[in-house]
This record gives structure tokens, sequence and C-alpha cells, in this order.
């Protein structure tokens, strides 16, 4: 359950449960309480959480964004197959195009080094998080919660952009897409 249920100008209500194998946490508050006070609430529940299920947690974390990162290359490789077509089709604005999708190309290389990086501090940990570790997971979630806000606010802006010079220069990005698709069948 989310722990913000209800938000208001002046108030939030919250109401959550956190439970770990049999064990319940409970924090619910049922009166409303400035938003001070529900974010300390959250801030709690989630270092509850991170104390509890850190691991697991920066294992689901490292999932999401490996596969928001994989699937930027649905538009990213049939654009790189198809670079002639591309350029040929765009003409003047193709340079435009190519300097963005390049800075689009070096921002994912960077991020998957850093998820990689992330990913490899935690490998094959499971279970409590000792009291030592608490720090490391604080700065692995950190570190995967900058990876999402750079995918949701510089790089799925990037490709909205690309996607509409594309288009805009008559250049269809589902079109490429299923070319794309159509070749890799055929190649096997």
């Amino acid at each position: 359950m989310n722990p913000i249920s209800q938000v208001t100008k002046e108030t939030v209500s919250v109401a959550a449960n956190v439970t770990r194998e049999g064990e319940t946490t409970i924090v619910e508050v049922a009166d409303t309480m400035t938003k001070e006070q529900a974010l300390e609430t959250q801030s709690f529940i989630a270092q509850t959480l991170l104390a509890t299920e850190g691991w697991s947690i920066l294992e689901q974390l490292a999932l999401v964004n490996a596969e928001a990162m994989q699937t930027t290359q649905l538009f990213v490789l049939p654009v790189i197959a198809e670079e002639e077509l591309i350029r040929t089709t765009l003409g003047d604005t193709y340079e435009e195009f190519k300097q963005g999708f390049d800075a689009l190309r070096e921002d994912l290389a960077t991020m998957a080094d850093v998820l990689v990086s992330l990913a490899k501090r935690h490998a094959g940990k499971e279970g409590s998080v000792e009291p030592e570790e608490q720090a490391l997971v604080a700065e692995l979630a950190m570190g995967y919660s900058k990876i999402q806000t750079q995918m949701e606010t510089q790089v799925g802006p990037e490709l909205m952009k690309q996607m509409s010079i594309l288009e805009a220069g008559g250049v269809s990005a589902d079109r490429l897409y299923q070319t794309f698709v159509a070749s890799q069948v055929t190649s096997e």
C-alpha cells in the first residue's frame, strides 16, 4: 500500500503496513497530519523497508532500470541499422538528428556502466541488511533512483524529440522498427 493515501493542501492522511516474513511493523495513522509529518512517516517506512528487505529492493531496482534501458533499444537499434536511409531521407535535418542521437547513445552507455557497477556491489546478497550495510544499501538505492530520474527527465524526452525529428522528416520510427525486426528474423 502506498503510505500516502490522501493529500490536501495542508494535510495528508497516511495508512501503511510494513510486513516482513511473518512479522508486521505497523505504522498506521488514521488521523490527518501535516505534510512534514507525512514525509517523516514515509521516510521511516522507507528506512524500515530498506533495513529489512534492502537486498531484494535493490535487486528489483536494478531489474526495473535495466528493463527501462533495454526498452530504449527498440528505437536505438533500428536507427543504427537504417542510418543511411535516415541520412538520405532527412537531408538537411540529419545533422541535428545525428547530434542528438549520438548524445543519447552516450548517455545510455554511461548509464549502463553505472547500472552494472551498482548491481555488482550487491550481487548475491540476500536476507536482512546488517546495520553496517545500511549506508551501502541507501547509497545504492540512491544510485538507482538517479538512473530512473535520468531516464524519466532526460532520456525519455530526448527519445521523443528524436522520434519527432524522424517523423517530421518523413521517417516513421514504427516502420524502422518493423524493418529492423524483419531483417533480424530473415538473418537467423
